[in-house]
């Protein structure tokens, strides 16, 4: 799922990159919030791939049941949050949980006292 801004400066690339990203993915569903100043071009940006056009924020109500469907679809994890998280740092062969080693105190190396 992808939220693209649409302002009346960047609707024309706006909408040949809503088409270029749909035809080349065509599983991703894209919800465009755009200004009241491109509403013209709502049909537009619909045709090319958006699923919801939005114009103001309390629009987003009409959001729920799209966004109930698609946490439906999502596979259910085997892992926890926190492992998730771990497992997606940038460098997770070096990162330790901080919550399984011992508090490490001002000075020390490793959790050991100094010399």
């Amino acid at each position: 799922m992808v939220a693209l801004e649409v302002l009346p400066e960047n609707a024309e690339a706006a909408c040949q990159r809503l088409a270029d990203l749909t035809r080349q993915s065509p599983h991703v569903r894209v919800i465009v919030m755009a200004d009241r100043g491109v509403r013209q071009a709502e049909w537009v940006l619909r045709e090319a791939g958006a699923v919801h056009v939005l114009f103001s924020p309390d629009q987003w109500v009409r959001l729920r049941p799209l966004f109930r469907r698609f946490f439906d679809q999502l596979p259910a994890s085997q892992t926890t949050f926190r492992e998730h998280v771990w497992s997606s740092l940038p460098w997770p062969r070096h990162a330790t949980d901080v919550s399984e080693k011992s508090v490490i105190t001002k000075g020390s190396v490793n959790g050991q006292r100094p010399n």
